[in-house]
């Protein structure tokens, strides 16, 4: 039995003594504090409740935008899968062709091209089975001396 004097065993319902808080034992500070957040025990959060109907209309919402995207990046990656193709295979039918009057011989159409196919010595010089016609030296160069023709 217990004793009023505090040296016996401890008491049960009594707080400050023995495990815990008496018959709460195990529940103390923590799950109280848990509790306090709005949380389940421990401080674990509860997901807020929305109805079955407003979900649904937000998760549709969601798949619809999702579909646009879809489709917008299907379009942009079959216009570059083309364009890939036509350099690739040097099939877009067009050749480019300089202006040596216009060309001052700066180089940057030889190394901005892809295929490798202008040269520069003591004139310009464009080898017709690589050229793809890509058209890149065509809007790189800074003194409009190339044209695509074919």
């Amino acid at each position: 039995m217990p004793r009023g004097d505090g040296t016996g065993p401890p008491a049960w319902g009594r707080r400050g003594r023995g495990r815990g808080a008496g018959r709460r034992s195990g529940r103390g500070r923590r799950w109280r504090a848990g509790q306090a957040k709005g949380g389940g025990v421990a401080g674990r959060t509860r997901e807020p409740f929305i109805p079955a109907q407003a979900r649904e209309a937000a998760e549709a919402q969601e798949l619809a935008r999702l579909k646009e995207q879809g489709a917008a990046v299907e379009q942009q990656l079959e216009a570059l899968r083309e364009r890939t193709a036509a350099v690739q295979t040097g099939r877009s039918g067009a050749v480019a062709s300089i202006d040596e009057e216009r060309c001052t011989l700066c180089g940057l159409c030889e190394t901005i091209c892809p295929t490798r196919a202008i040269t520069l010595g003591q004139r310009p010089r464009v080898d017709v089975e690589r050229c793809s016609g890509c058209g890149v030296c065509v809007e790189q160069c800074p003194n409009a001396a190339i044209t695509l023709t074919g």
